[in-house]
């Protein structure tokens, strides 16, 4: 099994289709299809990184630019037959190196206590917590989470 890793600059109807395929195969509540393309379509500096096995998308990370410093690490997620092999340090990895050779200092995320295996992720690989939010859409409190490039 040899995992490659794709860089996609800016929006374009394939990415979104890609990305709402992984996302809807991926969660519970995706994101839909009409989001996606409508947000990535005006994010400044939209990077997606894209891991793929034999030719096969499994899992992606998508983010984009918040100031000149500070880069969002928007969505991403490894397939779950795909899931604790590594995948989503890879990918994770891959963002920070390329956003790192552009100049940003941070790199944030939000996530969920639901979702705990990306939160111990982020921490392991030295995002700290640094808030937490509401939005008025979830019943849920977000977690803020930025790392020092």
């Amino acid at each position: 099994m040899e995992l490659e890793i794709k860089k996609f600059n800016g929006h374009s109807a394939a990415l979104v289709d890609l990305l709402w395929f992984l996302e809807s195969q991926i969660f519970e509540q995706p994101y839909t299809k009409e989001k996606i393309d409508r947000e990535s379509s005006v994010k400044p500096n939209l990077i997606s990184c894209i891991a793929y096995i034999e030719g096969a998308a499994v899992g992606y990370k998508v983010g984009y630019e918040m100031t000149s410093r500070l880069f969002y690490s928007w969505m991403g997620g490894v397939l779950p037959e795909y899931r604790h092999q590594g995948i989503a340090t890879k990918l994770m990895a891959e963002q920070h190196r390329l956003v790192k050779e552009q100049g940003y200092k941070v790199v944030r995320t939000y996530t969920e206590n639901q979702y705990r295996d990306m939160l111990l992720l982020n921490i392991r690989w030295g995002f700290d917590v640094v808030g937490t939010m509401s939005d008025s859409t979830k019943p849920k409190t977000i977690i803020i989470l930025d790392k020092i490039l």
